[in-house]
C-alpha cells in the first residue's frame, strides 16, 4: 500500500477501521499479488483515465458506433488504465452500486471483446511488456478504484458522493469481490 493509504488507515476513526478490517486485509493481499506480477508501470501513453460506461456514448445502441466523452481527464498514463476501467465497468453483471447479497458474475465474452478491440485499435504500437500486462488490466483498475473507495471511507467520505453511511465501504467490498473474480 502507498504511504497515503497507510496514513488513512492509521488516522481513521477506530470504528471505521474496525468495520473495514477484513476489507483492508483483502486489499493488502491484492496489492501483494499485483506487485508480484506487474512491473513498474510506465506512464508513456495518452490515456483517458476515466474510461467507464457513463463516459461512452452509443449511437442507436451500437457498439461499433461508440464515442468516448468527458475528455478533461486525458493525460499521460498507461494503457492498463483505460482498458482496465472499461473491463471494471462493462464486464460485471452486477453494477458497481449493487450491494445485494448476490455474488458478482463476470461476463467473459464482453471482457474478451474489449481486449480484442483494444488490441485492434492499438495495432502494432504496443511493446512486448504492455502485451504481457493485458490480462491484468481489469484486476489492476478494479483494485485501484476499490482502494480509493476504501480510503475515502476511512477518511470519512469526503471525495466520492455518498447517500448513506458505509456506502464507500460497500463499494470497496464490491470491487474487491470483482478483483478476485477477474484475477
Amino acid at each position: 500500500m502507498k504511504k497515503s493509504h497507510l496514513r488513512s488507515i492509521i488516522s481513521s476513526k477506530k470504528e471505521r477501521r474496525e468495520q473495514a478490517q477484513e476489507v483492508i486485509l483483502g486489499y493488502q493481499n491484492g496489492l501483494i499479488i499485483l506487485n508480484k506480477v506487474l512491473p513498474e508501470l510506465n506512464l508513456n501513453r495518452i490515456t483517458h483515465n476515466d474510461a467507464k460506461v457513463p463516459n461512452v456514448l452509443f449511437r442507436n445502441g451500437q457498439m461499433d458506433q461508440a464515442v468516448v466523452i468527458d475528455l478533461d481527464t486525458v493525460m499521460p498514463g498507461n494503457m492498463l488504465f483505460d482498458l482496465g476501467d472499461l473491463i471494471r465497468t462493462f464486464v460485471p453483471l452486477k453494477p458497481e452500486g449493487d450491494f445485494s447479497a448476490s455474488r458478482q458474475v463476470v461476463q467473459s465474452h464482453i471482457m474478451e471483446a474489449l481486449r480484442a478491440g483494444f488490441q485492434e485499435g492499438w495495432e502494432n504500437q504496443w511493446t512486448r511488456e504492455e502485451k504481457q500486462m493485458l490480462p491484468f488490466a481489469g484486476p489492476y483498475m478494479t483494485l485501484l478504484i476499490g482502494l480509493r473507495f476504501l480510503t475515502d471511507y476511512l477518511e470519512n467520505d469526503h471525495y466520492f458522493k455518498v447517500e448513506y453511511d458505509n456506502q464507500n465501504l460497500l463499494r470497496a467490498k464490491n470491487q474487491l469481490e470483482l478483483f478476485e473474480l477477474l484475477l
